[in-house]
């Protein structure tokens, strides 16, 4: 699929499950639209092409539990993952990697207490907060490719549920390395 997005998905008042991930649409913005389809509870964009800001009134979309913005690399244009994302409560899965985002994983990342997948590939900034040791159903997290200082890594602990913990290419402080492993193996 390619152009221009129908307005007429807003008639589709049930639909739950909406999926544009692999289309290639050429760069256009998110519609902003589709915030008003409130009974979506699986959102797919990754690999969709698409660029710009997602609209703020995309916080609107309280039921869902399934995000996936990854592999958008014009869409977040280097800016911090929009704040409504953090306010999303009932998240299950949450995927931003090499969306274009970048900047600091804010302490709100906690609040999200459902969450049992968390892509942040390509986009940390900075120290990962310890409130992330706050997400107990968490089951994959992927920090690959991220600039992201994980001196203090106590949070990890918590995380007893964690089956995958992607790394890859990151840019980890000196210090991470050895406390890392030791601790990985406690677990």
């Amino acid at each position: 699929m390619s152009g221009e997005i129908n307005p007429c998905l807003v008639d589709l008042k049930h639909l739950k499950d909406l999926d544009f991930s692999g289309n290639r649409l050429n760069s256009i913005p998110i519609p902003s639209f589709i915030a008003t389809m409130t009974s979506l509870i699986h959102f797919n964009l990754s690999h969709a092409g698409f660029k710009s800001n997602i609209p703020p009134h995309f916080g609107n979309l309280s039921n869902l539990l399934y995000l996936d913005l990854s592999s958008n690399p014009l869409l977040g244009r280097g800016m911090t993952i929009p704040s409504f994302i953090w306010r999303m409560s009932n998240l299950i899965h949450l995927d931003v990697s090499y969306s274009g985002f970048m900047g600091i994983v804010p302490l709100q990342i906690g609040n999200i207490s459902n969450l049992a997948y968390l892509g942040l590939g390509n986009v940390a900034n900075g120290t990962i907060p310890f409130q992330i040791g706050n997400l107990s159903n968490l089951l994959h997290l992927d920090l690959g490719n991220d600039y992201a200082f994980l001196e203090n890594i106590d949070w990890l602990s918590s995380l007893s549920r964690l089956e995958y913990f992607g790394l890859g290419g990151a840019n980890l402080s000196q210090s991470f390395h050895c406390f890392t492993l030791s601790k990985l193996f406690l677990l």
